[in-house]
């Protein structure tokens, strides 16, 4: 029996009418939802799922493999309905209509996962169509961004061809490679990029699920013209999933820069036994120097996950730093403008809980601080509470965000935005 069809067999009829409509309909899950990202890493990391987690925007094929058995006895059901709510959306073009208007007082870079760039205002409108050989999406948007200025942009727009294993598209999507939530040393980009990218998945006994992603960028505002990414992601078998990328930059549009630059990563998550109820497991990244030929900078997270009275609870804790011979030469020398990941900290640790309750409000809670990459070893601490609910037959989030710095400079920065589909 196929594996949509599976899926709906075993989707409890009453929990899916507690979820809105604020799932994509699209052929990827995309790096903006960190909720639905959790229910799909919980239900991987609970063998329902047997496909890689890793690699955003994650093929839904790609993330679900090709089981042809689905076991919720886990006592994942919330989230295997939010899941499945947001695949069938997909595969019936629910929702693909889409205005969305958000606001807030200042510009914020943030970084993390679904909330890497954040402008002063924006307004969007959308519509997209998923077929069985394509998909796309127009998406208009007119924003306010740095210094006040007014653009108008195609970003979260995308075309994509799909011919069974392989999928090719040309997009403006938010990209996020790796396995952490507010820390990624393998690549995370806004969606201002124009990229042209060829994915191809796989299944075998000695390499598990396995998916392979070349994308070229046509790069903006940064020293490099283009980029071109190479990864290889596979999950080896229920515990194991591991990561391969390589990034090349070239073109250089400023006289100051190298010809051309390179970087290589790992990235490795294991998936511990269940302890009391709570699915977790460990990653780690690890990123190439920029200044010589050895190790520049490693990331070590943990996330763990429990399912409470109906409500899903997530944890993530996250610590990165950079080598201390890295550090003194990218202080001394400088560093060209190219790298998009968290890179560039001397050492950074984060704590971000995601609450997605039965009423399909959301909760998340941030905490990081950031020791920055300069000489005076000045620190950076931020902390962060969002709130979504259902309303006005759309979706509205909330959030606000306490930034303090050791220069005694502190600042409030608050968001709102509302998204309607139809």
């Amino acid at each position: 029996m196929p594996r949509i069809e599976i899926f709906r067999l075993f989707v409890p009829f009453t929990s899916i009418m507690l979820i809105s409509n604020y799932a994509y309909s699209s052929p990827w899950i995309e790096a903006s939802d960190p909720f639905l990202r959790s229910s799909m890493v919980a239900l991987s990391d609970g063998a329902v799922l047997n496909g890689v987690t890793s690699t955003f925007p994650l093929r839904w094929s790609s993330a679900a493999g090709d089981k042809s058995f689905v076991d919720i006895s886990s006592g994942l059901n919330v989230e295997f309905s939010h899941f499945n709510y947001a695949l069938q959306t997909a595969k019936l073009n629910r929702g693909n209509r889409r205005f969305a208007l958000s606001g807030g007082n200042k510009e914020l870079d943030n970084g993390w996962f679904a909330d890497i760039k954040r402008d002063k205002w924006a307004v969007e409108a959308s519509y997209e169509y998923l077929a069985n050989s394509y998909a796309y999406r127009l998406n208009s948007s007119y924003y306010l961004e740095h210094a006040n200025d007014q653009e108008f942009s195609f970003k979260d727009s995308y075309i994509a061809l799909n011919a069974g294993r392989a999928l090719l598209d040309i997009s403006m999507l938010p990209r996020w490679w790796g396995h952490g939530w507010n820390h990624s040393l393998i690549l995370a980009t806004s969606g201002n990029d124009l990229d042209a990218g060829l994915n191809w998945i796989g299944d075998n006994h000695f390499l598990g699920v396995w998916s392979v992603n070349i994308v070229t960028s046509k790069l903006e505002d940064l020293d490099y013209e283009y980029r071109t990414s190479m990864r290889y992601a596979g999950k080896l078998n229920s515990w194991l999933e591991l990561g391969f990328t390589q990034h090349y930059w070239f073109e250089a549009n400023t006289n100051y820069v190298a010809k051309n630059q390179k970087q290589s990563a790992v990235d490795v998550k294991l998936t511990l036994p269940k302890v009391y109820n709570v699915q977790h497991g460990l990653y780690a990244e690890v990123a190439s120097a920029q200044k010589e030929n050895s190790l520049g900078a490693y990331l070590i997270g943990w996330s763990g996950h429990k399912p409470i009275f109906n409500s899903s609870f997530r944890v993530a804790v996250e610590y990165q730093s950079m080598t201390s011979k890295e550090r003194k030469l990218i202080v001394d020398e400088g560093i060209d403008n190219y790298l998009q990941a968290s890179y560039l900290n001397e050492s950074s640790w984060s704590l971000s809980s995601y609450l997605q309750l039965v009423n399909d409000h959301q909760v998340s809670a941030i905490v990081s601080t950031q020791k920055l990459l300069n000489d005076k070893n000045d620190r950076q601490r931020q902390y962060q509470l969002a709130y979504q609910l259902p309303a006005f037959q759309g979706r509205i989030k909330l959030s606000a965000d306490y930034i303090n710095k050791d220069t005694n400079d502190s600042e409030m920065v608050f968001g709102s935005r509302y998204e309607f589909r139809f």
